[in-house]
């Protein structure tokens, strides 16, 4: 899912050069957007099952964590 693809993002600017860490910071934090989306359609329509009813804190969370690394540069 795009969350998984979100982590694989942030972990690779993290073992990358500092001229590519913020291409890849706003790939991870498009990824997790795009999940967290998908989460809060599903919970809009109330599919969203109880074992992911945290996910989409979760997902802001993470995104929270890339603007912040964002932010820094």
């Amino acid at each position: 899912m795009y969350s998984q693809l979100g982590v694989s993002r942030a972990v690779l600017a993290t073992k990358t050069g500092a001229s590519k860490q913020p291409a890849h910071r706003q790939a991870a934090k498009d990824a997790h957007q795009k999940s967290l989306d998908i989460y809060l359609n599903m919970k809009s329509k109330g599919t969203l099952g109880v074992s992911d009813a945290a996910k989409p804190d979760e997902l802001a969370n993470e995104i929270a964590k890339c603007d912040a690394a964002l932010n820094r540069k």
